[in-house]
């Protein structure tokens, strides 16, 4: 480029993001090129002009799906900037080495993104040296952070002024019109070429210019976060200048974001993959895009992706925000251990914590007028809306389900059902994130006057929508979405049963198993169940063995109720919390004493109520034994496999003696002396008459007009006067 060729102002997105982007010529022509940013210039502003290009009407970035590792140009002025700051040998394109001590670095490229990991802590940050003497001075982080800031935006005479300077993916020049740089500099690009293919003004032609944009503001972010002093570019300027740290770069459009309003932003960067789920919280995503910047120069980590996510591994498990705060982090997809630090202790995290994490938003009043401030999300983009149906209108016009709710006429009936449909599954969809990171709040149909726990809910399985359990079955009578040919069944529970199958299945749960779980009532028993794992365990197996047939669906739903029945007592006779408890050998006359208040077990008399499941227990806890002995010998579990066998050596001596032969003699005893009820004649008369009746009806109808229905319900009736005549069961 000669050296009368201008260098352009960058563009600015300061004022608002709906607006078009405003930019301004500067005419420097006198300046030579320059191949390293410099951060400290000052650029007068002159000449403000609107741009031919790079139009940006939100503040969400889209473009290409064209890897940042692809790009040869940028690899090697990061190297320049980098080695020229901490090097050990002088790189091609940069001068000698300066005074700082070299840091072994290796350059590697992850996921698109140039990473940088070290051998060893690198000095240039923490330790400064002066002159030859070879004295170092130790420097404090706070010092590194104050260096580095973020400017704001000017205003003259109460007018904006838009001097933002944006630095070249190719060649680190400021420039203010970066489109126009493009084309006239870096058309031989392949980015470049690409997004010039499209027309002008077009949103295409505008992405993939903004993403080149933001991939060289993140170039020259880096350096000034490896030296450690400089001025960030950040996607939007403050209204008053920021320090660094406050700032963190998104994983998608690599934007520079406050990280108060980074969430906000990515839920609708245009670069997300549609694949990709909405994590609910600030906190999820701020340390979600944390890796995206360059690896502080004080830390040597190695990386791991773990999720989709990419963290630091520095011997330990890194420590989440919570942590930093000593608020212990719990994942309700596991929710039996967490693990704390490097002493490798662990702490029970129970499940009520996590339910207590999960709440349902009040409705609010001001001066006692109603506050109509409730969101809805999403259901293509996740993006809370008050107004659904206009957003919808306007941004996903192009959508299936969509264009058929706004094909109707307006105001009428149809649309009005169509839209509440799909807000409801998009609020189902922000509702299962939320219950499947075990945080956050949920969005119910009706709000509640008063904020409430998120384990009171529960929703519907016709529309989704989310709705307090005790007025759940009021709803479903009335649903519109339930299909005219469901029966209503009678009740509360059964209602709640129904629907609860059709919230997310958990993460330690197969959906066959679920659906077992589900169908039970809804009482402590089931939340037992739920919450147990060793008897989930159990049900898997059985449903693995059996197979999902309706019989054995019905055994396992068997099996499972009973060994939680024996918790539900157990709990509050003894000390015993849960199953795993339950095999131990020094517990097992607290064991025993559950069973007999399970099954009834009367003292006085030697008896129990039910004493075929007092032998049905005992045959579970054998089972349950031998799975933790498994599972014990799988993790290496020494304890475990020690527990379980020595507690069926118990079982095995003491078990008969305790209970199995008094189950038994009961059994025994009851069938004694039972009386024989005949049937009255008139009865057994008129049983024959009708089934002599039903024998003529099918002859007929299967002589007159063959039929596959009248040949079924003749051997139906033939098989009945067999049975009778030969007084046997249907089996023999």
């Amino acid at each position: 480029m000669c050296e009368k060729d201008e260098v352009k102002a960058p563009v600015t997105r300061d004022s608002n993001p709906d607006g078009p982007i405003e930019m301004e010529n500067v005419d420097t022509r006198n300046a030579g090129p320059s191949n390293k940013p410099d951060i400290n210039r000052e650029i007068k502003d002159t000449n403000l002009e609107e741009p031919d290009e790079l139009h940006d009407s939100s503040s969400d970035i889209s473009g290409s799906g064209d890897e940042f590792d692809s790009d040869s140009s940028l690899t090697k002025s990061l190297e320049n900037i980098f080695f020229s700051i901490n090097s050990d040998s002088t790189p091609p394109d940069s001068g000698p080495p300066g005074a700082e001590e070299p840091c072994t670095d290796a350059m590697t490229e992850s996921d698109g993104d140039t990473r940088y990991q070290t051998g060893r802590k690198r000095q240039s940050c923490h330790q400064m040296t002066f002159g030859d003497s070879g004295e170092k001075e130790q420097c404090s982080s706070q010092d590194t952070h104050e260096s580095i800031v973020v400017g704001a935006s000017h205003k003259k005479d109460g007018i904006r002024v838009y001097n933002k300077r944006h630095y070249c993916l190719y060649c680190s020049r400021p420039c203010a019109k970066m489109a126009r740089h493009l084309e006239k500099a870096h058309e031989d690009k392949a980015d470049v070429a690409k997004a010039l293919s499209f027309p002008k003004r077009s949103k295409e032609r505008r992405h993939q210019l903004d993403y080149i944009r933001n991939r060289g503001n993140y170039a020259h972010n880096a350096a000034v976060m490896e030296s450690g002093n400089g001025e960030l570019v950040p996607f939007k300027r403050p209204t008053q200048q920021a320090k660094g740290n406050e700032f963190i770069p998104c994983e998608y459009c690599l934007g520079l974001f406050n990280r108060k309003v980074l969430w906000r932003h990515i839920r609708t960067c245009k670069r997300k993959s549609k694949s990709v789920a909405q994590k609910p919280g600030e906190n999820r995503v701020q340390s979600m895009c944390t890796y995206t910047g360059p690896v502080p120069a004080q830390i040597s980590d190695a990386m791991t992706e773990s999720d989709g996510d990419t963290r630091y591994q520095t011997g330990r498990k890194r420590q989440s925000p919570a942590d930093s705060l000593n608020v212990p982090a719990c994942d309700s997809t596991v929710p039996d251990q967490m693990t704390f630090g490097d002493s490798g202790e662990k702490e029970q995290c129970s499940s009520q914590d996590t339910h207590e994490s999960i709440v349902v938003g009040a409705s609010h009043k001001k001066d006692g007028i109603r506050v109509y401030n409730k969101r809805h999300y999403c259901l293509y983009c996740s993006r809370p809306c008050a107004k659904m149906a206009r957003h919808l209108e306007k941004a996903h016009e192009d959508k299936a389900d969509v264009a058929k709710a706004l094909s109707f006429p307006k105001r009428s009936k149809e649309r009005r059902h169509q839209l509440d449909y799909i807000r409801n599954r998009g609020n189902y969809a922000h509702n299962a994130a939320v219950m499947e990171s075990g945080n956050g709040e949920l969005v119910p149909f009706k709000r509640p006057t008063q904020q409430a726990k998120g384990n009171e809910f529960i929703p519907c399985k016709y529309c989704l929508g989310l709705f307090n359990r005790k007025v759940l079955w009021r709803h479903i009578r009335t649903c519109k979405r339930k299909p005219k040919s469901v029966a209503q069944k009678p009740g509360k529970n059964r209602v709640q049963s129904m629907c609860t199958y059709t919230g997310p299945v958990p993460a330690q749960i197969s959906k066959q198993l679920w659906g077992v779980i589900c169908s039970m009532n809804t009482d402590p028993i089931t939340n037992i169940i739920k919450s147990d794992h060793v008897i989930t365990d159990l049900g898997q197996d059985l449903l693995n063995k059996g197979g999902n047939s309706t019989k054995n669906q019905h055994n396992v739903r068997e099996k499972m109720r009973e060994l939680g029945r024996l918790i539900h007592n157990g709990r509050k006779v003894t000390s015993l919390k849960k199953l795993e408890d339950f095999i131990n050998p020094k517990k097992y006359l607290e064991m025993v004493r559950a069973v007999k208040v399970t099954c009834g077990y009367e003292s006085g008399t030697g008896t129990f109520q039910i004493p075929s499941l007092a032998n049905k227990l005992g045959h579970a806890l054998v089972n349950v034994s031998k799975l933790l002995k498994a599972h014990g010998l799988i993790t290496n579990n020494h304890e475990l496999v020690r527990k379980a066998t020595e507690f069926q050596q118990v079982h095995s001596e003491k078990w008969n003696e305790m209970i199995s032969s008094t189950a038994l003699r009961n059994i025994a005893e009851s069938k004694w002396n039972v009386p024989t009820l005949m049937p009255f004649t008139e009865d057994v008369q008129k049983m024959h008459q009708f089934l002599s009746a039903m024998q003529d009806e099918c002859s007929s109808e299967l002589s007159g007009t063959p039929s596959t229905k009248s040949w079924t319900e003749l051997a139906k009736v033939c098989l009945t006067q067999i049975i009778l005549f030969n007084r046997r069961r249907e089996g023999e």
